[in-house]
C-alpha cells in the first residue's frame, strides 16, 4: 500500500488510477494526515458510475443546431448593464 498526497492525486490522477486499475492501493493524505484509501473495486460493475459506462459516451447536442441571437446592442453595453445589478 502507497501512500499519496492530494496534490500527487491531482496532478497525476491519470497514473494513479491506472495503479489502482492494476489492483494498487494508495492511503491519500492532506498535509501528512491519512484521509482516504483508494483501492480498486472487488469486482468491475458496469453502467452505475462505480465502473466502466455500459456504452461509449455520445455527444447530446451538435453546437451548430443552437439557433444564434444577433442583437444591435454592443457586447460591453450589455456587460455593463449587468454588473451594475451587483
Amino acid at each position: 500500500m502507497q501512500t499519496i498526497s492530494t496534490r500527487v492525486m491531482r496532478n497525476e490522477n491519470h497514473k494513479v488510477l491506472r495503479e489502482v486499475e492494476a489492483g494498487e492501493t494508495f492511503v491519500v493524505t492532506r498535509n501528512g494526515v491519512p484521509v482516504a484509501r483508494l483501492t480498486p473495486l472487488a469486482e468491475p460493475q458496469s453502467g452505475d458510475g462505480m465502473g466502466r459506462p455500459s456504452r461509449p459516451a455520445t455527444r447530446a447536442h451538435v453546437l451548430g443546431a443552437i439557433p444564434r441571437h444577433f442583437s444591435d446592442l454592443a457586447s460591453e453595453s450589455v456587460l455593463t448593464e449587468l454588473r451594475a445589478d451587483r
